[in-house]
């Protein structure tokens, strides 16, 4: 998926693909998610969707290590 952006002039513009940062911490069973901003974090239980957004996530989210798996996205925000 492409993700555009319309400036203030009306161009529409191509975004740089986000990036998800992660640290895990093993004793809390918990992972912290960092990203740009301007994007909304969504997740899945399958890499195909689909994708919900992760409810009263701020950059960056903890979030615990519950799931046998977990897939992660961005979105912009707009």
């Amino acid at each position: 998926m492409k993700f555009r952006r319309r400036k203030a002039s009306g161009e529409i513009v191509p975004l740089d693909r986000p990036t998800i940062t992660f640290t895990r911490d093993a004793k809390k069973n918990e992972m912290v998610l960092s990203w740009p901003d301007g994007y909304q974090l969504y997740s899945s239980d399958k890499v195909t969707g689909p994708y919900e957004p992760v409810a009263n996530a701020t950059n960056p989210c903890t979030i615990a290590c519950s799931d046998p798996r977990r897939f992660f996205i961005l979105r912009p925000t707009q």
